[in-house]
């Protein structure tokens, strides 16, 4: 059997019969079938959205009825399968430009706009897009959905690791930040943990920095560097350079 809820267009599928024939124990056949659907989804059938830089935090769909199709395309019901995803429809009225990848927009056509409504942990996220499309063939439509939400900074190491000779003496670590694109670099801070540490930041570009820490307690480096920029913020973890040895 061929499943095509989620298949458009011309598909195909391999499969092998088994016979009794021993001359021809078994038979290679390709079953095509010319999937129609509803409608017709520029630029993909899919969606991405990321808070990586200003503009990717929304993705824009056009949705036209396909040529095949009889009724009239009346979107209702966009929702996404997380909270932290807004869906919305518009019917066009009038002509709408195209854009890379987006045919112009006819009376009749809708667009579905998907944005970020909320900050999802730190990292790569699948959801789905659903609409309902008021048409025969194809009453709901679903779209994968793949979000990246990356850190307010990157760094050169996961870890700051500062050299550990043995007590006494001030010793210092660091390493390299870079600010997500987006986001204003004079605002970024540091804060250390604990605060008995000293730490700094020099810039290093228009977007980078150097990051230092300087300890001076008599117990082996540990702790924690805390970057906060805008209301978001990422903890690096402070260790010793030899960190693999015992305490």
């Amino acid at each position: 059997m061929l499943h095509t809820e989620k298949l458009r267009g011309v598909v195909g599928r391999a499969i092998v019969v088994r016979t009794s024939d021993p001359g021809r124990p078994t038979i290679s056949l390709t079953v095509k079938a010319n999937v129609l659907a509803s409608v017709e989804i520029f630029p993909f059938e899919s969606v991405h959205v990321s808070n990586r830089g200003p503009g990717l935090e929304r993705s824009t769909l056009l949705v036209r009825k396909d040529p095949t199709e009889s009724g009239v395309l009346n979107i209702v019901h966009p929702t996404a399968s997380v909270a932290w995803l807004a869906v919305r429809g518009e019917r066009l009225t009038a002509v709408r430009p195209g854009t890379t990848g987006i045919p112009t927009g006819q009376p009749g056509d809708w667009i579905v706009e998907v944005a970020l409504a909320g900050r999802p942990d730190y990292g790569q996220h699948t959801a789905e897009v659903m609409f309902d499309t008021g048409l025969a063939r194809e009453k709901r439509v679903k779209l994968p959905v793949t979000v990246t939400i990356a850190a307010p900074v990157m760094v050169s190491q996961d870890r700051l690791e500062i050299p550990w000779p043995g007590p006494g003496g001030e010793t210092r670590g660091t390493l390299l930040v870079q600010v997500r694109a987006g986001l204003d670099p004079t605002t970024l801070r540091a804060e250390a943990e604990p605060p008995t540490m000293a730490v700094d930041l020099e810039r290093a570009g228009p977007r980078g920095f150097k990051l230092g820490a300087r300890w001076t307690e008599s117990r082996r480096p540990a702790g924690a560097v805390v970057l906060r920029i805008g209301d978001e913020s990422f903890r690096v973890p402070v260790v010793a350079a030899d960190a693999s040895v015992g305490p």
